[in-house]
């Protein structure tokens, strides 16, 4: 677990939280009271509210700066984050993208063929997955990629020729982190949730994922069974092979001692059992 000292959080908001992030906050203080925190309000926009956070975070000693969105919650307190390895991870987060507006993982890859970004879909719900752009619904930043002179302006939208923005601040702050050398990541085992999302697709979706990896489970384990039953029958298969071989060389009449016996009244009228042992030829 990462030391909480290291880490700064900052919370970029709109004037307001919703209340399952307020009472992330008070678990965070419970638990780690040493763990600096500032809730950053304004009314320009996401990225000058972000940029606010990382100027007074580059005032302090600290390592890594973990910075949650006013409309995300994340599941548990996730400073497991900074323990990634990679510069820069988030949690596995949900957005709703056009034209159908249908929620999807805020995790993104270059297609180069295309010239353009494509949403990552992960074949599993677990572990690190590398990837070239994250949301910053929930997100942990180390110190070196706020100084280096690539981000004396951390966040801010890339625009096309026309002056429209093209992507937004989170994507652009990766790709220009990936051009000059850093890396990106997202641990899917940390999930946060979205506010304001159909969450019911986002339950569908995960519940898909679990199912996944739930069917593959299952195949390892019937294969494994497979390949037990498979040395038995062949266990079997020899036993049998030997048995006959056996059988090949013993078959012949030979005189085995085979006991019979015989029932014989008394006069008392109890029966008396006689055991008489004779010599009878038994096949083999």
């Amino acid at each position: 677990m990462a030391d909480s000292n290291k880490i700064y959080l900052g919370i970029p908001t709109r004037g307001n939280l919703n209340q399952g992030l307020v009472e992330l906050t008070w678990d965070i203080v419970r638990e780690y009271p040493d763990l600096e925190m500032v809730i950053e309000s304004g009314q320009h926009g996401p990225d000058i509210v972000r940029n606010a956070i990382v100027h007074n975070f580059l005032k302090t000693d600290k390592e890594w700066l973990w910075m949650i969105d006013d409309d995300g919650i994340p599941q548990d307190i996730p400073l497991r984050l900074a323990d990634s390895g990679y510069d820069i991870c988030g949690a596995l987060c949900f957005g709703t993208y056009m034209p159908n507006r249908v929620p999807a993982p805020c995790i993104f890859n270059y297609n180069s063929t295309e010239g353009i970004f494509k949403i990552v879909n992960p074949t599993s719900m677990r572990g690190l997955l590398a990837v070239d752009a994250i949301g910053t619904g929930c997100i942990m930043i180390h110190r070196r990629v706020f100084e280096h002179p690539e981000f004396k302006i951390p966040f801010y939208p890339e625009l096309n020729e026309y002056g429209a923005r093209k992507y937004g601040g989170d994507l652009t702050f990766c790709i220009r982190a990936k051009a000059v050398g850093f890396t990106v990541a997202v641990d899917l085992d940390v999930q946060c949730n979205h506010l304001c999302r159909a969450s019911t697709l986002q339950i569908k979706y995960a519940y898909e994922q679990a199912t996944l990896e739930v069917l593959k489970e299952r195949d390892e384990l019937w294969q494994e069974k497979e390949k037990e039953w498979g040395k038995e029958l062949l266990k079997t298969q020899e036993l049998l092979e030997q048995s006959k071989s056996r059988s090949l060389l013993t078959n012949h009449r030979s005189p085995l001692v085979s006991p019979r016996l015989r029932l014989k009244m008394t006069p008392n009228s109890h029966s008396k059992v006689e055991r008489q042992t004779e010599s009878i030829p038994v096949s083999m």
